[in-house]
């Protein structure tokens, strides 16, 4: 009998200690990480923005039509945040999803800049991307909302989910403006960038979804060029998030082949003249 008591004693006892743990983790998000903001004016919530580390840009830039679920939202966090129950699908209640290459990141050049864009039924706006110069106050303001994640602490639902104070380096401030611009703040041309509708409400209903799509704008050598749209972001009335990813037009894959057989026949022809040499 002591045994079992021992037993379920020290069972207990971890259980709680994992619950006491859970959330109490340092947020280390990554320059190139996803960050998913959420914002509202209103209360409740309107003091605070919950802000999500969704993982590397890399995941969402495969383009082969995969979809996966993102597990590092909760939705006891919108619902302990901005409303009980289903009182959290708010027409007022505003989020979108964004990363850049402010600070040198692996596999990207300077200044690119992942956006998302409300989907309307397909419709949805295509982002103009700019020189590097032109894009640094996009992603400066950008990066300047993931290092306010990066370091604070966790909820207690989500090891990757934190309350950012509504101001300083908040997703508010750093990419919304307060809620007083529909684009990423710091885009200095609304014409040449398109940025429109970048967020989406959580106005969702019933059992149905949101959806923003997700485009990448690499910087131009000059002029401006079509941004690329990598997938689509869906936000359902249970608090799931799901990433579908797009499949290239096949004039895509023809492309990438002729740029592999250009590579390839480079790389043999700097292969014979070495052996010349």
């Amino acid at each position: 009998m002591n045994k079992i008591k021992i037993a379920v004693s020290a069972a207990l006892g971890m259980i709680s200690l994992a619950v006491s743990s859970y959330g109490q983790v340092t947020i280390s998000m990554s320059d190139g990480d996803m960050l998913l903001g959420f914002r509202t004016a209103n209360a409740p919530g309107n003091t605070l923005n919950l802000e999500v580390d969704l993982g590397s840009f890399s995941q969402f830039t495969l383009m082969n039509g995969s979809s996966f679920f993102l597990p590092q939202l909760s939705v006891l966090d919108l619902q302990g945040t901005y409303g009980s129950g289903t009182s959290w699908q708010r027409s007022d209640l505003f989020w979108s999803i964004s990363t850049s290459s402010f600070n040198p990141v692996a596999g990207l050049p300077d200044d690119t800049i992942f956006e998302t864009s409300v989907n309307n039924g397909g419709t949805s706006t295509i982002f103009k991307a700019q020189t590097a110069t032109l894009q640094i106050p996009v992603s400066q303001n950008i990066d300047g909302a993931i290092g306010g994640l990066n370091g604070t602490q966790s909820t207690v639902n989500s090891n990757f989910a934190g309350l950012i104070q509504d101001s300083g380096n908040s997703y508010n401030a750093n990419i919304s403006q307060f809620g007083g611009f529909t684009r990423p703040w710091g885009a200095s041309s609304f014409s040449l960038m398109s940025f429109q509708n970048v967020e989406n409400t959580t106005a969702i209903g019933g059992s149905g979804f949101v959806s923003s799509d997700l485009y990448e704008l690499l910087p131009t050598h000059s002029g401006t060029a079509n941004a690329t749209l990598l997938g689509t972001f869906e936000l359902f009335g249970n608090g799931t998030l799901e990433f579908i990813s797009v499949i290239p037009e096949p004039s895509t894959y023809r492309m990438l082949a002729l740029g592999g057989a250009l590579l390839c026949a480079l790389m043999i022809l700097r292969r014979r003249r070495s052996v010349r040499a």
